[in-house]
């Protein structure tokens, strides 16, 4: 059998395209979350200072700052192996429920009997 290893290598590289472009897109959306509450926070008090911002300003702040906590977390959940186990159990999940059923030799659909047991503690 005759396997085109060119078609092969692209089908990886198209793969880990993917990875890289989605865990970019992952740490760009967590940074734009933690860090654009304070940036809006700052133009607010230049258009509008307030003396009573103290809590609000707080909180932007640890929000903003939390980013680094979180950052890592995203690099320890996306990793390609942690992927690549959530696709593999996916895939068995969604294929065992999307087999199609088996046609009966009689025309009609078999009856089957259900047995329900409950264990009482």
């Amino acid at each position: 059998m005759y396997v085109n290893r060119k078609n092969l290598g692209s089908q990886k590289r198209i793969k880990s395209d993917i990875y890289v472009i989605s865990f970019l897109l992952a740490i760009v959306t967590v940074f734009s979350v933690c860090w654009m509450p304070l940036m809006t926070f700052i133009i607010k008090i230049i258009n509008h200072p307030n003396p009573k911002t103290g809590k609000e300003g707080l909180l932007v702040i640890r929000l903003a700052i939390s980013n680094s906590n979180i950052d890592p977390w995203i690099y320890i959940v996306l990793r390609k192996e942690n992927l690549e186990f959530v696709e593999r159990l996916f895939k068995r999940y969604v294929m065992r429920s999307e087999k199609p059923s088996q046609p009966s030799n009689t025309g009609t659909p078999k009856q089957g009997n259900v047995t329900l047991e409950f264990n009482v503690i």
